[in-house]
Formats: structure tokens, sequence, C-alpha cells
């Protein structure tokens, strides 16, 4: 196998050179505990951060994880840049990373680091060492064996949950160096034409997944956690609309967070106060139904309801506010439920059922029929 070259030449290979110190830098950004959200891949870069697909491959877990990727990052791409020249390798470099990502975080919950770029290195290389006399001497049996164990390794740790590693981006960045090679080899014209048409297809499916059919295709029972993240904190800083437009996509991914369809809840009820107060409870009682011993969650529906039965019981309608007592009661009793309770059933006439809601407001809290003192 051919000796990497030694680090006094690092200068001449600027792109795999580049790309190394960038991700030592974000990674030691990340150990000492800063922020480095602007790099991970999100949803947002379907929006207007289309760079995440590619610097989601510099943080990395840890400095082993870097180490590691760096050295196989060294070991093969200088090889591409010292036969490719430093554009070409850029863009395959682009292609890999972007490819991988998407495939990860459209049907998992996306990932860091370069491995994606290192497992489609490696195969680029596998495949020219047999088809290209240029790589010829690029990778030996031993190396092709180490990748392959370590591959099957990183899925069975991931299996057992002792360590979490992004597969589907080694998988797919795997993938994608072998279609590109075959678009670079020196073959028939028609081999290299049909390994760019699947590569061209494969890549539109991976980003496709991502954006277009991650709530059908995604895998993760945490594939909404980014989206749920970023709603969190577009209420908490009062972007209502960006709030629910994250967590609708979140719940469409992860239908079964109890957490989202609460945020969901509040955001609509901040969006229009009056006209969203039914979607609101919708949200919040999906929210209960998914974690009934959740106490702020049944608090929020009694008072949403028992607010919806005084507006109804304002506008007249006593047996819509009647329903709407009943329901807040139900969620979590009050002693002003009840007595508003008893208010409708007297409007309506209901006389036996209004002084059982009377006596029971008394029972809850014996001031709640009491006049308020307004004077100053």
């Amino acid at each position: 196998m051919r000796t990497a070259p030694s680090l006094t030449r690092v200068p001449g290979f600027p792109v795999v050179s580049g790309l190394a110190a960038m991700a030592a830098f974000v990674t030691m950004f990340s150990i000492s505990g800063r922020s480095i959200d602007p790099f991970v891949m999100s949803s947002l870069a379907f929006e207007s951060e289309p760079w995440r697909l590619v610097t989601c491959a510099l943080p990395h877990g840890g400095v082993f994880h870097l180490i590691f990727n760096v050295y196989w990052l060294w070991v093969f791409g200088t090889q591409l840049e010292e036969t490719l020249g430093s554009v070409s390798t850029f863009a395959i470099v682009i292609v890999l990373a972007a490819g991988s990502a998407a495939a990860e975080y459209g049907l998992l919950v996306g990932g860091i680091g370069l491995s994606g770029i290192v497992y489609g290195l490696f195969g680029f290389v596998l495949v020219m060492s047999r088809l290209d006399r240029r790589f010829r001497d690029g990778i030996d049996a031993r190396v092709t064996v180490l990748f392959a164990i370590w591959g099957v390794f990183c899925v069975i740790t991931t299996v057992l949950d002792v360590w979490r590693v992004a597969n589907i981006a080694h998988g797919t960045g795997f993938v994608f160096g072998v279609l590109i090679a075959g678009v670079l080899a020196p073959w028939a014209r028609w081999r290299r034409l049909a390994a760019a048409a699947v590569l061209v297809l494969t890549l539109a499916a991976c980003l496709g997944i991502a954006s277009l059919w991650r709530a059908q295709l995604n895998l993760s029972s945490a594939g909404g956690a980014d989206d749920a993240y970023r709603g969190w904190v577009a209420l908490d800083e009062g972007r209502t609309a960006d709030a629910i437009r994250h967590l609708e996509r979140a719940l469409e991914v992860s239908p079964d967070d109890a957490d989202s369809w609460f945020n969901y809840g509040l955001a609509l009820a901040r969006a229009a106060p009056e006209g969203s107060r039914t979607a609101a409870l919708t949200a919040y009682r999906r929210a209960l139904a998914l974690d009934p011993t959740n106490s702020r969650t049944r608090q929020v529906i009694a008072s949403d309801e028992l607010a919806a039965g005084y507006e109804a019981q304002l506008r007249g309608d006593h047996t819509a506010a009647v329903e709407l007592y009943r329901a807040s009661i139900a969620t979590q009793e009050t002693a002003m439920a009840q007595w508003n309770l008893a208010i409708s059933h007297d409007e309506l006439g209901q006389t036996e059922d209004a002084n059982r809601a009377r006596a029971r407001a008394l029972t809850l809290d014996p001031k709640v029929g009491a006049p308020v003192d307004l004077s100053p």
C-alpha cells in the first residue's frame, strides 16, 4: 500500500489539510463547551442554511473520533488530491459529505464527524485500485479488512446501544465513493455515464429522504427532536410562527412526543388566543393522552377549558358552557369551575344540578363566591 505523505507536505494538500484543520478547530471548540449549533445537521439545511449538509462533518464526539478520521482522511484524501487535483478533490468531498449527511439525517437523527467522507474515500480508492493504474497501490487487503471489521463493529455497538455511530453515513458514504469512482474510472464511456446517472439519482434520493419524505421514512423514535428543540427555542424567543412550523414538522416525524404536542398547543394559543383555543386544546389533550401523569399539562387543559366555558357563558351559550366546565372539572377539579357550572345550570333551569355544583364549589373553597373588595 502507498505510504501516506509526510506532514511536512501539508501545504501541498490544501483541501485535505484545510478540512482536517477545520475539523480539529470545531471539535476543540465543542469540547470547550461552546455551541456548535450552526455547524450541525438540521431541517434548516433545507430552508436557508444549506451549508449544514457539509459542516456537520466537522464536529467530532471526542479526540479519538477526530484522530481516527483525520488519519484516514490524510491516507486516502492525499491520494485523490495528488492524482486528481484540489478542485476535483474538493468537489468529491462535498458530494460525500452532503450525501452521507442527508441519508443519516433523513433515516435517523443526523450525525457528526468525517466518517461518511472517510468511508467514501475508502470506497473510491478500493474501486480505483482495481481500475486505474494511478491508484494501483492505493489500498491493500489488510486495510480493506480493517474497514470491513470496523464497520461491522460500529453496527453491533449501535444495535446494543453501547456506542451510537452514524452507520448509515458510513454505508452511504461508501456507496457514493464507489459511484464516483465509476464516473472517473478509465473504462467504457457508457459505464461512466451509467455511473454518473446512478450517482445523481442516489444523491437526489438522499436529499429527498432528508427533506421531502422524512416523515414517512424516518426510523428513529427521536427523529423529530431537532425540530422539537428549535420549536421550543422559537417559542421561548417569541417567534410564534417559527415555533408552529418547527413543531408541526417535529410531530410529523415523532407523533408520540408529548412535549412537542404541549409546546404546539402553547404556540397555537399564543398565535390566536381566541380563534385557536380549540386547536390548542386538541394539542394539549393529545399531550396528556401520551403522558397522563403530567400535572403541568393537566393544569393548562383545565384552565383553558374553564376559560372557554366562561367565554361561552358570556355569549349566553350555557349548554356549551356546561360541557366545557364539566370537561375542565374532569381534567382537574377547581372551585371556580364548579361555581361557574352552577351559574350555567341556573340559567338553563337545572336547579338541582346547580345546587349540587354550588355546594361542591363551596366545599373546595368557601370563599369562591365572595365579592372582591375593589376599594383603594
